[in-house]
């Protein structure tokens, strides 16, 4: 378990920080099948401050980074990060406008309420709990 009460799950050979998390996975997976989006990627790291060091180059700070959870080109050629959350924590907006400062993108955050807003994602939804079912999850 994780501070946030989330367990790790395996699907596919992949290790997911959440359900919710490998729920939106299959639900992107489906929009690639579809051809709504291209090019999904998971786990993409980015360093938002290198490592620093004080005068003597010795070590001062670890860096700061971030690690998306998801990466897509929708069908117009946008790139997104999209990262899922239960809820935006103070760390997570800190890191958003690091990112943002660093990249000029935003990192957009679907939390499991909203995304419960969309049709295809109930039905990917249903089928993956489930799966989380028979698997013991």
């Amino acid at each position: 378990m994780s501070k946030y009460n989330s367990k790790k799950v395996e699907y596919q050979g992949m290790i997911f920080d959440s359900k919710f998390e490998c729920i939106y996975y299959a639900f992107l997976k489906e929009l690639v099948k579809q051809g709504k989006i291209s090019n999904l990627e998971r786990q993409v790291k980015y360093v938002l401050l290198p490592r620093q060091t004080d005068e003597n180059n010795k070590f001062k700070y670890h860096p700061v980074e971030y690690k998306s959870d998801f990466e897509y080109d929708d069908v117009q050629g946008v790139h997104h990060t999209v990262d899922s959350k239960g809820f935006r924590t103070v760390d997570f907006r800190i890191k958003q406008k690091l990112f943002y400062y660093r990249t000029n993108r935003e990192i957009e955050c679907v939390t499991y309420k909203e995304a419960k807003k969309d049709e295809l994602f109930n039905e990917i939804d249903k089928k993956m709990k489930q799966w989380f079912k028979c698997n013991g999850v």
